[in-house]
């Protein structure tokens, strides 16, 4: 099995665990992925640093419920590969989809405005980005 295949699924694992509320051991995370403690350390420290902790180790860690909405299956995958890859990136795109994935586990507020209508627009305005062409426009709410 590949390296980044066993970091994703080690990553998974471990965000499986913080979601559903447990107190991860690194201990016995280690044993189960056949790894060192420190490796597993340098998972929770390096690549989930962003996540709000109640207990930051160095044995036991857990996550602050009451600062972090439930994270979906999706957001655990998505963040899961990306971490696993994310040594292939530049720094600055580490950044960038750092960013957007900590955005994406962020509870997001019930007062925001439905634009799922101007789905095609947005379509089409991603594509123009992706395309590198200039965008402008007039926002009114």
């Amino acid at each position: 099995m590949k390296s980044t295949t066993q970091l994703a699924q080690r990553i998974s694992l471990i965000l499986v665990e913080l979601n559903k509320g447990k107190r991860i051991d690194v201990n016995e995370l280690a044993d189960e992925f056949n790894v060192s403690i420190r490796t597993i350390q340098r998972d929770i420290k390096e690549r989930l640093n962003f996540l709000p902790w109640d207990e930051l180790g160095p044995r036991f860690y857990r996550l602050d419920r009451q600062k972090l909405d439930i994270l979906t299956e999706e957001d655990i995958q998505r963040f899961a590969l990306f971490a696993s890859v994310s040594n292939l990136f530049p720094e600055i795109d580490k950044v960038f989809y750092q960013e957007k994935l900590t955005q994406s586990v962020q509870v997001k507020g019930v007062q925001y405005e439905n634009i799922s209508h101007l789905k095609e627009q947005f379509n089409e305005l991603q594509l123009a980005i992706q395309q590198n062409k200039l965008i402008s426009f007039k926002y009114k709410k």
